[in-house]
């Protein structure tokens, strides 16, 4: 009866009930600091998932166990770290609670706050042990999974410099940077990106990059990081699909247009044979099949504009050097010019010399001389 009474006291915030019933000076009226509800989740969890912290001290005070489980495994400080709750993270550490231990399902304190993208409780965890590589190789992979598939993008640099590995796996072989693109976060898959995360990593299975997963789920923002970081537009999965089918099997228009202006192979074919246009066409997606015809134009009007200047600068350039040349034959045909006026003003030059001699000769004077006397 008094256990019944201090659950419903916790689940209703009611600091003095429970105080009276952990303290009662009769036994049969004390309840235990370790009761539990119907569903067997002890009344320390429940405060914590409450996020009243006063119960949390009042009960630990009186000697609950700061470990203690609930039904599915999760415990206080789990509780505490999801919702952000440090200074009740604090607490509970400071009565034993362990930072390393796993719900059920594998995660740990440290998934879960990496998940939502609480920094002050990561760091607090990671402070008191726990484990930045803790789950890799597991159906969640590590916190850094989590914060990259979560609203932990701010954290990832934190669970890198804490011993997190930037290529660690989920048993399915998928990395960080997969379950970033594949859950659309796209200020997480810049930053895996920048840390250098391994762009061409496929998963198990499925062969497909983290560029098929963003494709797949239709994040345009995901896939525009990608490929700004240089994801390779050509890359096929297991399937033969490149990120073109898939982005037409996600019925995303905006991303195929998208992955088509960037230069995907229209015509590529999977191993069933079939183009990304002819998966639109399957799947009776007429806007997803127009998208990915107007990128490809959009991308061959671009690529003629290209040419077009290539070739206009290379006109230029002839032009450039036919005027060259004219000028020098021009110069060349001046030049011969200048030279044949001076040979016939030589020429003219050598006559009027001649005929100077001619008149100085003898005959010439003594003829004028004769001529004189007469």
């Amino acid at each position: 009866m008094a256990d019944r009474r201090l659950i419903e006291a916790v689940k209703g915030g009611k600091e003095g009930v429970a105080k009276a019933l952990l303290l009662s000076g009769l036994g049969v009226l004390r309840a235990s600091p370790d009761a539990r509800d119907a569903s067997g989740n002890p009344g320390l969890l429940i405060a914590a998932e409450r996020g009243r912290l006063g119960m949390v001290r009042l009960l630990l005070e009186a000697g609950a166990k700061a470990d203690q489980r609930g039904r599915d495994g999760a415990s206080a400080l789990m509780a505490a770290a999801e919702a952000g709750s440090e200074e009740m993270a604090r607490l509970l550490l400071g009565f034993g609670a362990d930072p390393k231990a796993r719900r059920k399902d594998g995660k740990t304190a440290l998934h879960l706050a990496a998940g939502k993208g609480r920094w002050e409780a990561v760091r607090l965890l990671l402070e008191a042990g726990a484990d930045a590589r803790e789950g890799e190789g597991g159906p969640w992979g590590s916190a850094l999974h989590a914060a990259a598939a979560g609203s932990g993008a701010g954290l990832i640099g934190l669970l890198l410099g804490a011993g997190a590995d930037l290529e660690g796996k989920t048993e399915k072989g998928w990395t960080a940077l997969m379950a970033a693109a594949e859950a659309g976060r796209e200020e997480a898959v810049r930053a895996l990106a920048k840390a250098g995360a391994n762009l061409e990593e496929k998963g198990q299975g499925s062969g497909r990059t983290a560029l098929h997963m963003a494709a797949r789920g239709g994040s345009d923002g995901a896939a525009a990081a990608l490929l700004e970081a240089g994801a390779n537009l050509l890359a096929r999965d297991s399937k033969g699909n490149t990120a073109l089918h898939c982005a037409a099997l996600g019925g995303d228009g905006r991303l195929a247009r998208r992955l088509a202006e960037a230069g995907a192979e229209v015509e590529a074919r999977n191993r069933a044979g079939e183009t990304a246009l002819e998966t639109a066409r399957r799947r009776k997606r007429a806007d997803v099949e127009g998208e990915i015809e107007a990128g490809a134009r959009s991308r061959a009007e671009r690529e003629g504009r290209d040419r077009a200047e290539s070739s206009g600068k290379m006109g230029l350039g002839e032009y450039l050097r036919e005027r060259l040349e004219a000028e020098k034959a021009e110069l060349k045909a001046e030049l011969e010019a200048a030279r044949e006026q001076i040979a016939r003003l030589e020429g003219d030059l050598a006559e009027a010399k001649a005929e100077l001699e001619r008149e100085r000769s003898p005959e010439r004077v003594r003829k004028a001389r004769g001529i004189g006397r007469d």
